[in-house]
C-alpha cells in the first residue's frame, strides 16, 4: 500500500509540475505579447525602424541629395577644421528643405551627426557621420552593436553617395570648360571627350551599384523584416530580428 500511495503521490507531483509549467508559459506568452503591443503602440518602435531606414540607410533619397549638395564644401575641407555646431546647421537645413520636414518631431529630434575618430590628415568626407539617438526603452533593442552596424552601413553607403557627388560635381566643370574656345587645342579635347565618356561608364556603374543595394539587397530585406515583426511572439524575437541589417554589413 505504501508503495501505491508514493506512486501515486509522485503523479500528482508531476502532474502539477505541468500543470504550473503550463500556466507559466501561457502567462509568459501573454506578457510578451503585451509588451509587444506597448512598444509598438506607445513607443513607436516601427516609426523608429523606419527612420533608420530612411536616415542612416539612406532611404529618404530628396533629403540625403540636399544634405550632400549642402555639405560638399565644407567636407571637402580637412577634418580638424570641421565644427560640429556648424555641421548641424546644415543638417537642419537638408530636413527643412526635404520631405523630412513632414516626419514626427520625436524622429527627427534624434537625428544627429557624428564626427568619427581618423588619422591625421583624413578629410571631412572621412569622419562624417549620420547619428539616431535612442534612449528607454527602445535601446533594449536598438543596442549599441546593432547600431554600429548601422552606422557601417551608413558609411559604406555615404561612400558610394560620394563618388556619386564627385562624378557629378565633375560633369559640371566638364560643361562649364567645355563652353571655351578650344579650337585652338585638339588633343585637349579629345582628352576631355575619353574623360567624359569614362566619367559617364562609371557614373553608370554607380547608379546601378545604388539600385541593386538599396532596392535588391536593404528594400527587400526591409519587407521580409516588417512582415517578421508583425509575427513576433515575444521581445526576444525583435532583437534577433532587427539584426536583419547585420546580414548586409
Amino acid at each position: 500500500d505504501s508503495k501505491i500511495a508514493s506512486s501515486s503521490s509522485s503523479a500528482m507531483t508531476y502532474g502539477h509540475k505541468t500543470e504550473f509549467q503550463s500556466l507559466i508559459n501561457e502567462i509568459a506568452k501573454k506578457s510578451s505579447k503585451r509588451l509587444i503591443e506597448i512598444m509598438i503602440d506607445k513607443f513607436h518602435f516601427l516609426d523608429h525602424c523606419v527612420a533608420l531606414k530612411r536616415y542612416l540607410l539612406l532611404g529618404q533619397g530628396d533629403f540625403t541629395q540636399h544634405l550632400m549638395d549642402l555639405l560638399g564644401p565644407d567636407l571637402l575641407k580637412p577634418a580638424s577644421q570641421l565644427a560640429k555646431h556648424n555641421l548641424i546647421g546644415i543638417l537642419e537645413t537638408a530636413i527643412r528643405q526635404s520631405n523630412a520636414q513632414y516626419d514626427f518631431e520625436d524622429v527627427l529630434s534624434r537625428i544627429d551627426i557624428r564626427l568619427v575618430e581618423r588619422p591625421a590628415g583624413s578629410s571631412g568626407w572621412d569622419v562624417f557621420s549620420l547619428d539616431y539617438r535612442v534612449d528607454t526603452p527602445i535601446n533594449a533593442v536598438f543596442m549599441p552593436d546593432i547600431m554600429f552596424n548601422y552606422l557601417s552601413i551608413f558609411h559604406f553607403l555615404w561612400s558610394i553617395k560620394r563618388v556619386d557627388f564627385s562624378l557629378s560635381l565633375a560633369w559640371r566643370r566638364h560643361i562649364a570648360f567645355s563652353h571655351r574656345d578650344l579650337a585652338s587645342v585638339k588633343d585637349l579635347k579629345i582628352i576631355l571627350h575619353r574623360a567624359n565618356v569614362m566619367r559617364n561608364e562609371m557614373a553608370h556603374f554607380v547608379e546601378n551599384l545604388q539600385y541593386y543595394i538599396m532596392f535588391e539587397v536593404l528594400e527587400s530585406s526591409w519587407s521580409q523584416f516588417q512582415t517578421n515583426v508583425q509575427q513576433a511572439e515575444d521581445m526576444a524575437y525583435f532583437s534577433t530580428q532587427q539584426v536583419y541589417v547585420t546580414n548586409h554589413e
